[in-house]
């Protein structure tokens, strides 16, 4: 199948339906460059990632350049381009966290549900590690699906 346009021969690896519901989505928010962003976060939400075909099909549709909408997606650590689990666990390893021992606390869990970071067990579970994942007053160094 091409392109929605039939501009670019990359958009045949998704079925019409992502197209027909990107189109939902960029007519909810408008079709302005301000409204990159809602966008992308909506099918982010809608696909728990960002396929690259859609994200090169709502710059065309924004009439901006695919950079621009890369530079957008990549600058944002929450936008992902590889499908994250239904279940997200953030995990802090900061120097803070880390010396209040995070990473020994979470091991076990993770071989329990067969997750490490960055994978995820079949689209159930995903584990994220970084800086800050929680205010540093919460005193915790993990959340499960942004829950404390």
């Amino acid at each position: 199948m091409a392109c929605p346009s039939g501009r670019d021969a990359r958009c045949n690896m998704l079925e019409r339906e992502y197209y027909d519901k990107t189109d939902e989505i960029i007519a909810s928010h408008g079709s302005g460059q301000a409204a990159l962003i809602p966008i992308i976060q909506d099918i982010q939400e809608e696909y728990r990632y960002l396929p690259p075909e859609l994200l090169t099909y709502v710059a065309e549709k924004l009439k901006i350049s695919e950079s621009q909408a890369y530079s957008v997606a990549t600058f944002y650590e929450n936008f992902s381009f590889e499908p994250k689990g239904k279940y997200i666990i953030k995990v802090c390893d900061g120097t803070a966290c880390h010396v209040r021992k995070s990473i020994p606390i979470l091991e076990p869990h993770l071989w329990r549900i067969g997750s490490f970071e960055g994978k995820t067990d079949h689209g159930r579970y995903a584990v994220h590690l970084g800086n800050r994942v929680l205010s540093w007053r919460l005193r915790s160094g993990s959340c499960f699906d942004s829950q404390r």
